[in-house]
Formats: C-alpha cells, structure tokens, sequence
C-alpha cells in the first residue's frame, strides 16, 4: 500500500488492535502516524521516492509485521471460533477455552505461526473487542455467576472480518 492507502489500513488495524496499545486520541492518531511513517523513511524502511511503499525485508518491518501478526492470528482465531457460537450463548469462559484449543491445532496444521498469540489475555482482548463493535454481547447467566456470549447486531459482519484476518499476509 501506499501513501494514503497505506495509512488508512494502519488506523483500520490499530483501532481493531485498540484493547492491545495504548493509542492517542482519534483526532491526534493521524499526526503520530505521520511521525511513525517519517521514521520509516528515516530508516529506510520505508523509501519515499516509491510511493511510501514499505520494505518487507527491513529489519524494522519484519519484527514490527511479526509482532502484530501475533495479533492477528489471536483476532482471526477468535472470530473463527466465534461463527459457531448460537443464540443461546456460550460462557465465555468456554469460549476462550474453545479458541485456545482451536489456535493449538492450528498451529500444528500450519494455519497461524506465532504461538504466543495464543493467550487468554490476547483472546480475551479480541472478545472483548468484538463485543465493542456489536458482532458479539457479553452477559450473564441465568444464574448470574459467569458472562455468557452471544450473537450481536452485527454478528452476520464478522464472517467478513475473519476472511480478511485470514487473507492478510503472515
């Protein structure tokens, strides 16, 4: 991506990532990112005479790429375990454990790569998350003891989150 594209997608990740960073207010996010971008081209990680295309194989890229992928196999994860929810709900607890199974097997199938994405706080985050934009609730049991977790207003959109979690490159 580039240009203005590029930091489109960067706001886009940083506010699903928003329960992961401290992040600075909506109206200042654009000028920090301008400074973190302006210390990509200073280190070449980023050439400006390209058109802001990013470099894939500078040092800076690669780790910052592989720490946030940690993030995005946990938030694809939970959305992937989250489409077999119901409506009557799920405890949330056996939700979290539910993704934490899934992201062991798919860690031996070679679908994610980073095993420590594979948190309850991580995974929780994502719920958590999720329920902020609508595609899940978090309530309480009829017994009132442990929150339960269902389907959301926006529930039929997070089919379309998880297949671009799933094609973003690792």
């Amino acid at each position: 991506l580039q240009g203005a594209a590029l930091k489109d997608e960067v706001s886009w990740w940083l506010d699903l990532y928003r329960w992961e960073f401290p992040l600075p207010e909506r109206e200042a996010m654009a000028a920090e990112l301008g400074r973190l971008l302006e210390y990509f081209r200073a280190e070449g990680a980023m050439g400006a005479g390209d058109g802001d295309t990013l470099n894939p194989e500078h040092p800076l890229v690669r780790s910052t790429a592989g720490l946030l992928d940690n993030f995005r196999e946990a938030y694809w994860t939970a959305a992937r375990t989250l489409a077999q929810l119901s409506n009557a709900g799920m405890p949330q607890k056996a939700v979290l454990e539910l993704a934490r199974k899934r992201y062991s097997t798919s860690l031996l199938l070679g679908e994610v790569h980073r095993p420590e994405g594979n948190t309850t706080v991580t995974l929780g985050n994502a719920l958590n998350r999720y329920a902020e934009v609508g595609f899940i609730t978090i309530g309480a049991s009829r017994k009132g003891r442990e929150a339960v977790l269902r389907p959301g207003p926006a529930f039929a959109e997070l089919q379309r989150l998880e297949t671009r979690l799933a094609a973003s490159p690792s």
